[in-house]
């Protein structure tokens, strides 16, 4: 399914500002982070892992549909994760740089680590030590007194590699109650279009 602007815009831009912007408080160097192979995509949020080309998942005449737009497309799978397609100059080298889940509309498929949109903090902290110790280390920025954000971040560096070799990061996002309300997984270049 295509969508040309989700209903979910606010969040997707909370993230791409934390993102984009290093909001986040902690700067992960190269060196500082050991590349995690996700043999097999095991852990990629949603059924499409990060970096894998459009055609690979959407019939032709959709991915030229998406192509023919601005410098992103949209597509949203059937569980509900949102995926955004960079297009690039080449039809064939426009692949997926960012998947998300959010509360609205509901997610209802599997997360990393048995997590669920509405856990708690702890709850989700607890969870991912289920994960293997060579998982990419989690970090939590709390900015949820914070009047502009009110949310807080939990988050991996660019430390994971997808079998179609790009390297990306998990930012798990809790509400000023410490609730799980979004989940995305962006590719380590990613730069929102604006």
């Amino acid at each position: 399914m295509l969508k040309s602007f989700s209903p979910i815009a606010m969040v997707v831009s909370i993230i791409q500002m934390v993102l984009a912007c290093g909001l986040v408080t902690h700067a992960w160097a190269e060196e500082e982070c050991k590349i995690f192979q996700d043999v097999g995509d095991k852990y990629s949020l949603g059924r499409i892992a990060i970096g894998t080309p459009q055609t690979d998942f959407m019939a032709m005449p959709a991915a030229r549909a998406c192509f023919s737009e601005a410098s992103e497309c949209i597509y949203v799978d059937e569980a509900g994760v949102t995926y955004t397609i960079n297009l690039n100059e080449s039809f064939d080298r426009n692949v997926v740089d960012r998947a998300e889940v959010t509360s609205a509309p509901p997610y209802h498929g599997r997360l990393l680590a048995g997590i669920e949109l509405g856990d708690s903090i702890d709850t989700v902290r607890r969870k991912l030590k289920s994960l293997p110790k060579e998982f990419p280390e989690w970090h939590l920025d709390d900015r949820s007194e914070d009047p502009y954000y009110g949310k807080t971040f939990l988050q991996t560096g660019p430390c994971l590699r997808s079998t179609k070799g790009s390297i990306w990061r998990y930012l798990f996002v809790f509400d000023k109650a410490g609730i799980l309300t979004d989940v995305d997984a962006t590719e380590k270049h990613y730069e929102p279009a604006v």
